[in-house]
């Protein structure tokens, strides 16, 4: 395995890459199915001195999203589809269980509803998947207690434990190595990678796809798609939706844009740097309520809602992360308490 001091990939790696390359390649139907079946014949054997006769082989594979790409073989099977088949040429005295994880893979792709399943073929008889298990409610589990103090409420480090674990995590690791103006601005350009899912940050208005231009209002006037609609799982998969709640039958997806800091801190900025990135969002906003995903209600509510977003005047662009006044100002006109008195 890894070791710091060495260079290059691990001995083990390369003698498990020297060793698939020496594997057979064969066309026959079900030779991936024999492979499979002769290892677990094979662990089944080296495992018998345990006394246990109902072992499983289980099988995990992490960023399984990836399983949904081409194969390059006809008919535009997926990995996903071709393991699928594999597994299930297996009889079940071998016992082979396979789990796929992923943190944000499109869920819908991999069990849809039966009528919506592009494997299935009429007159044949068709095998479960067991159900999805979504491991959802991770929002503000790394909030801290409440503030003692003026100075605690109004820290940036706390407002950062918020919303996604990330950012508390990637707070409590750097304050070892930056500066804390440092940590926020690297915290809101890797929020707006995500928001974009896009490492390039200069996209031209004009090219801001329709999911982009959801997740940057999403994160700043918060509009709500009906649960039936196909940018929810987009937005979950690419675009830092939290995925509140997922129907039984895999048909309705329901995601939203909680308020969070890094979000909307970084979508508040990139949308005030270029008046025509504004522009497009609304655009794609109106198009969306046209095609349904928007009720009516909700839209005379947020209609009003992007004109809070407008561009910095000169004298003020400067301002760090996007504040005009100190917390303690703004909580002291708002409750007529003095700070120094007030009892937290």
């Amino acid at each position: 395995f890894p070791d710091t001091s060495q260079d290059g990939d691990p001995l083990f790696w390369l003698d498990v890459q020297n060793k698939m390359k020496t594997l057979p390649m064969t066309s026959e139907k079900n030779a991936r199915a024999l492979h499979l079946k002769d290892a677990l014949d094979r662990m089944n054997k080296s495992t018998c001195f345990l006394g246990q006769t109902n072992l499983r082989l289980l099988l995990a594979i992490d960023e399984a999203s990836q399983l949904l790409h081409s194969s390059g073989l006809p008919h535009r099977m997926t990995f996903f589809r071709i393991f699928r088949h594999t597994l299930a040429k297996i009889p079940s005295q071998n016992r082979g269980f396979s789990i796929l994880t992923d943190t944000s893979s499109r869920i819908t792709n991999f069990n849809p509803p039966a009528h919506l399943d592009p494997s299935h073929r009429p007159g044949k008889t068709g095998r479960k998947l067991f159900a999805p298990i979504y491991q959802i409610p991770t929002f503000d589990i790394n909030v801290a207690a409440p503030p003692t103090s003026w100075q605690q409420l109004q820290s940036a480090f706390r407002l950062l434990r918020y919303g996604s674990p990330f950012f508390g995590v990637y707070t409590d690791v750097g304050q070892h190595k930056q500066n804390p103006d440092g940590i926020v601005q690297d915290l809101i350009h890797f929020a707006l990678e995500k928001l974009l899912c896009s490492t390039e940050p200069s996209i031209a208005a004009s090219s801001l796809t329709d999911p982009q231009a959801i997740a940057l209002l999403g994160s700043t006037i918060q509009p709500q798609l009906y649960g039936a609609s196909h940018l929810n799982a987009e937005l979950i998969s690419s675009h830092a939706a939290q995925c509140m709640y997922i129907d039984p039958s895999r048909q309705i997806l329901i995601s939203e844009y909680p308020s969070q800091i890094t979000f909307s801190s970084a979508a508040n900025q990139y949308l005030a740097s270029d008046e025509a990135r504004l522009i497009r969002c609304i655009e794609v906003l109106t198009f969306t309520r046209r095609q349904g995903h928007i009720g009516s209600g909700d839209i005379g509510e947020l209609k009003n809602a992007p004109e809070t977003v407008e561009l910095p005047k000169p004298e003020t662009s400067i301002l760090p992360f996007g504040y005009s006044v100190r917390l303690s100002d703004f909580l002291q006109t708002l409750t007529g308490l003095n700070p120094k008195e007030a009892n937290l």
